[in-house]
């Protein structure tokens, strides 16, 4: 590996570092919204190097335009004591449609061969969608209904990126695979995470915390997933 391929990793790493900082260190809790938008500047910073070394491919741009998106997300989401909450979800959910493109449409091979697995997995996913809304208790208010609507869309996302990734790890792309299958993973944690602080009944004390310590690495590998494609 040479030394420009390293400059990804570590911005992924400080992503995860400045992450874990924010939500335990005092001087970065003060400034929460600061502190966010360090940690997305990163992810952010992980896909642009990687994307230059890439020499901006297609992936690499369809890539770091998802970033963005969810760079923008991010600061609306908490801007103004959230006041613009929905425009935050807007831009996420501009960022899951061109993962989704770039997952489906963009990339080798077709995943029209493993449909089958993927319609299982989608049903598998809805059964746990539901225990989770009942257990959590979430209710969404008549004023956010819509989010039903981008739970579905955070859902076909994490299906597609896994199953992406899978395919990729079994046609011998290990890092790029990995790096699709943790994103998506951890991405759908993190809003799992988000949904039950905001309209259900958290069970764990730290929940609030794992929305961040999910999503930021989530973001920051799919990122690293553009040196490996």
């Amino acid at each position: 590996m040479s030394n420009c391929n390293i400059i990804p990793i570590i911005f992924c790493i400080l992503t995860a570092v400045t992450t874990v900082l924010s939500q335990f260190v005092p001087f970065f809790m003060k400034k929460p919204l600061h502190s966010k938008m360090l940690c997305s500047s990163l992810f952010f910073l992980t896909g642009i190097s990687a994307a230059i070394i890439s020499r901006f491919s297609e992936y690499s741009l369809l890539m770091v335009a998802a970033l963005f998106f969810g760079l923008l997300g991010d600061f609306w989401l908490d801007y103004k004591n959230s006041k613009y909450f929905m425009t935050g979800v807007l831009f996420f959910s501009i960022g899951h449609i061109i993962y989704l493109y770039t997952f489906i449409v963009r990339c080798q091979p077709s995943l029209w061969l493993y449909r089958k697995q993927i319609i299982l997995g989608f049903l598998a996913l809805c059964v746990a969608a539901v225990l989770e809304v009942v257990i959590d208790k979430i209710r969404f208010p008549k004023g956010r209904r819509i989010m039903i609507l981008y739970s579905f869309l955070l859902m076909f996302s994490f299906i597609f990126a896994v199953s992406r990734g899978t395919v990729s790890i079994i046609n011998g792309e290990k890092e790029f695979g990995l790096c699709l299958v943790a994103a998506g993973g951890l991405f759908l944690l993190s809003d799992t995470f988000l949904a039950v602080s905001l309209y259900g009944k958290p069970k764990l004390k730290c929940n609030d915390k794992l929305v961040a310590l999910t999503y930021f690495p989530a973001q920051a590998l799919f990122a690293l997933s553009i040196l490996f494609s």
